[in-house]
């Protein structure tokens, strides 16, 4: 990807970290270098029901103009966190595809490395900078379907909520 792709991209997150800014958020901006291959936007969020910390990055999905021409690719992540309980892994992964069916965007997934992660990629349009009206009401859909189901996800995991009583409150 040539420099003023990146360029861009470190200009349209400069201009989502003023409008989480005007919103009251704290965000840091890091510039890509051989440590972080691309430039993120990383905001901390409130702390998670067991008061542990937890961060939303920002971070364009790297095309070159002429892969894609109308669209940029805006991925929002962050991880959930969990306390594994062994033998929990088949009732995460079956308890996630339940509640991916009930989000209005985004999706939860775990890694190999047994990190729980949800992630949404929005489409902005291609020639207009992220306007700050859509990017905040979607960063506030994207905490509250986040919030919606990070303690299920970590009672499942953590042994504390059986998969069927989980499974009976995501589909009610």
């Amino acid at each position: 990807m040539n420099e003023s792709i990146h360029a861009r991209h470190l200009a349209e997150l400069g201009f989502l970290k003023q409008y989480l800014e005007e919103a009251g958020l704290q965000s840091d901006l890091l510039e890509r270098s051989e440590e972080v291959p691309l430039n993120v936007l990383l905001a901390p969020m409130l702390k998670d029901h067991k008061g542990r910390d937890r961060y939303v990055n920002f971070s364009f999905v790297p095309f070159t103009d002429d892969e894609l021409e109308s669209i940029r690719l805006l991925q929002i992540y962050t991880t959930v966190p969990v306390n594994w309980k062994e033998g929990t892994r088949s009732s995460v992964e079956k308890l996630l595809l339940a509640i991916n069916c009930q989000l209005a965007i985004g999706h939860f997934s775990i890694k190999s490395d047994d990190e729980i992660y949800y992630r949404y990629v929005y489409a902005a349009p291609g020639g207009q900078t992220l306007r700050r009206e859509d990017m905040l009401e979607l960063i506030d859909l994207f905490m509250l379907m986040l919030d919606m189901f990070s303690r299920t996800i970590d009672d499942v995991a953590s042994g504390a909520l059986s998969l069927a009583s989980a499974m009976a409150a995501v589909n009610e």
